[in-house]
C-alpha cells in the first residue's frame, strides 16, 4: 500500500504471510505433522520537515513458526499410558509413540526419535533517520532498534527409544513381549 498523506508526508505498508499444514499419516495415525507459518509486515513514513530536512521512519516485523511433531501430538501421551517415565512429564508438543526396534530383521515402529521441534522466532525492527542538506553537503544520521526472539525447542529421544537384542529368549519379538529391553 502506498499512501500520500500530503505533499510533505508519504506512507508505505506491506504485509505477506504463508501458512502450510502437512500431515503424513502412518499406521494408526502415528505419522508426522508439520506446520509452517511465516508473517512479514513493514510500515514506513517519509516526512519533509523543511526544504533541507527529511525524516524517514520504519517499523518491521518478521515471524517464523515451524513445528515438526507427530500426528498424535497434543492428543495422546502414550508414554504415560504405558507407564514409561523416562521424562516426566513429557511436554504436550512431544506426545506420541516411543520408537521400538525389535531384532531379527523386524521393522521398527513408533515415532521418529529425531524431534519434535518447535520454533517460534520473531524479529521486531524500528529505524529512524534524519537527512539534512546544507549547501553542497548532506548529512544523514539515524538509529535502529531491533529485537530478535529465538524461541526454539528441539529434542532427540524425548519419547524414548527401546530396542531388543535376543538376550532372554534368543528371539526379538519374544523378548519384547516379555519386557526384556536391551537399551532405552
Amino acid at each position: 500500500i502506498d499512501y500520500n498523506e500530503s505533499s510533505k508526508s508519504s506512507w508505505f505498508a506491506r504485509y505477506s504471510g504463508d501458512w502450510e499444514d502437512i500431515v503424513t499419516p502412518a499406521i494408526s495415525q502415528a505419522g508426522a505433522h508439520l506446520t509452517i507459518q511465516v508473517t512479514q509486515f513493514v510500515l514506513s513514513n517519509t516526512r519533509v520537515i523543511s526544504p533541507t530536512l527529511v525524516n524517514e521512519a520504519r517499523f518491521g516485523y518478521n515471524g517464523f513458526h515451524n513445528q515438526n511433531a507427530t500426528f498424535l501430538a497434543f492428543q495422546t501421551n502414550v508414554d504415560a499410558q504405558a507407564g514409561l517415565t523416562l521424562l516426566n512429564p513429557i511436554p504436550s508438543y512431544a506426545w506420541g509413540v516411543p520408537n521400538v526396534a525389535i531384532s531379527n530383521g523386524y521393522t521398527s515402529f513408533g515415532d521418529n526419535i529425531e524431534g519434535p521441534y518447535d520454533n517460534n522466532d520473531e524479529t521486531f525492527q524500528g529505524t529512524d533517520s534524519l537527512t539534512w542538506t546544507h549547501g553542497a553537503h548532506t548529512i544523514k544520521a539515524g538509529f535502529e532498534v531491533r529485537r530478535d526472539r529465538y524461541n526454539q525447542t528441539g529434542n532427540t529421544y524425548i519419547r524414548g527409544a527401546y530396542a531388543t537384542q535376543n538376550q532372554a529368549t534368543g528371539y526379538g519379538p519374544a523378548d519384547f513381549a516379555l519386557g526384556y529391553i536391551n537399551s532405552l
